[in-house]
């Protein structure tokens, strides 16, 4: 499993191979004229986005497809009235239902599912200006592999 690190709650940098890559890159941001280390936080990365495009796909994690969504979290959910709420539940469940898709006998199906499903089409619409169905998909699909997973 990689490692992401954080800034303020926001995802700067992900897929660390090693919990130490990731300190270095701490360490290299923080220090005596660096940042405070406390705007900083190193955490498992769990997102089943990252793992459908980069571990399945072979897709670069600075690509098209994760840096379009990273820009749609990062500057159209996050205004939304309950767009906080699903980013903290995101990052909450998300490294639960990875590990659940590493460990099933499903593993590709689930990915190449996340991948055909949810990023190609969510990206379509992001760059078609149609952000408000982008979010509709996200949700539904996300509430839907949880009920698969989960239950």
């Amino acid at each position: 499993m990689a490692y992401q690190v954080l800034r303020k709650g926001r995802v700067i940098m992900s897929n660390f191979a090693t919990y130490r890559e990731a300190q270095r890159y701490v360490d290299q941001k923080t220090g005596f004229f660096g940042e405070p280390k406390h705007y900083y936080e190193i955490r498992k990365d769990g997102c089943y986005l990252t793992t459908a495009c980069v571990d399945y796909m072979g897709l670069a994690d600075d690509g098209v497809e994760l840096t379009t969504l990273r820009a749609f979290r990062d500057h159209y959910l996050t205004d939304q009235p309950n767009g906080q709420r699903d980013i903290a539940h995101y990052y909450r469940i998300a490294p639960r239902l990875v590990d659940l898709i590493d460990h099933s006998p499903e593993r590709t199906v689930y990915l190449e599912r996340i991948y055909n499903q949810l990023v190609r089409p969510a990206i379509a619409l992001i760059e078609a200006g149609e952000n408000d169905k982008a979010y509709a998909l996200y949700k539904s699909f996300t509430l839907q592999l949880e009920q698969d997973l989960l239950d």
